[in-house]
């Protein structure tokens, strides 16, 4: 004898949700990383190709994290509020702290290449290991 579970199919309202959501955090992305472009080179005064090559080298590194990301929580034991929600809980306040991190005009008097390095490594905390695990 099979037992049925109680639990309701993923729906057109699910979709529309995880639509949204995914919708809010690529449209959050998206806008910093536009405006980090003219900020590292406005502002910090670094070069366009430098920066360009960090952004395009921070996504190979997303193919490793993302992938590592995925695995920690698939082998994470569910919670109440199941595997997801306790890494977006514990992941929003260094999400946080890195933005506020990568946006430090008070380096823009720095040597050329001390805000090469702490964009580099903010800019790597921030969208490759930060973000990647919300």
């Amino acid at each position: 004898m099979i037992e049925k579970n109680n639990v309701r199919p993923f729906g057109f309202k699910d979709k529309i949700g995880y639509m949204f959501g995914d919708f809010g955090n690529d449209f959050t992305f998206i806008l910093s990383s536009s405006f980090m472009l003219k900020f590292y080179t406005d502002v910090m005064g670094i070069h366009a190709g430098v920066v360009g090559v960090l952004m395009m080298a921070a996504r190979f590194v997303d193919a490793f994290t993302d992938v590592a990301m995925g695995q920690i929580v698939d082998r994470s034991k569910p919670t109440k509020d199941g595997k997801f929600k306790p890494w977006l809980r514990r992941m929003c306040g260094p999400v946080a702290i890195s933005s506020f991190l990568v946006f430090q005009s008070g380096f823009a008097n720095m040597p050329y290449l001390f805000k090469v390095v702490w964009m580099i490594v903010t800019y790597i905390l921030w969208g490759s290991i930060f973000y990647t695990s919300i």
